[in-house]
This record gives structure tokens, sequence and C-alpha cells, in this order.
């Protein structure tokens, strides 16, 4: 889960790494936030409030999978291979 620290919110390294992945897809297929938002029926606002990391919002399963959908991949192009530095 993801930590507080002197009450600030921070991602864990997972975590960003799957905002990450998500991202550089979207930027590799020249979409925007919007257009991602239209493909996958989640609001831009919320994309672009997770790709921020400032508040506490994360992407779940159920969005990862809606993304995959949307950019035509499989849900694992968004998790790392190599898990031994989480």
């Amino acid at each position: 889960c993801s930590i507080f620290v002197n009450m600030k919110f921070v991602l864990t390294k997972i975590e960003q790494y799957v905002i990450d992945r998500v991202r550089d897809r979207r930027n590799q297929l020249g979409l925007t936030r919007d257009d991602l938002a239209i493909k996958s029926g989640y609001s831009s606002g919320f994309i672009a409030t997770v790709e921020a990391g400032k508040k506490e919002k994360k992407y779940n399963l159920n969005n990862l999978l809606a993304f995959a959908k949307a950019m035509k991949c499989s849900p694992r192009v968004f998790l790392p291979e190599d898990i031994s530095n989480f």
C-alpha cells in the first residue's frame, strides 16, 4: 500500500512503475489523456491526478484492464518482468 512520510502521500516503487508504464504506453501511441479517457471510460482528470502523483490516487487492476483494452495491449505491459527491485 502507499505510505505517508511526514504527512505527505508517497507512492511505492511498484505503484510509480505502473503509473509510468501506462503513461509511456499512452505516449508511444500518441494518445492524450483525453483520448485515453474516452477510450477507457475514466475521466482525463483522474488520469492527470494519478500521473501527477500528488494525491492519494493510483491505478487498480480494473483501471489497468480498461487501459489495456483501450490501448490494445495486455495488462502485463504495465507490470515489471523482474520484481527483484521491488
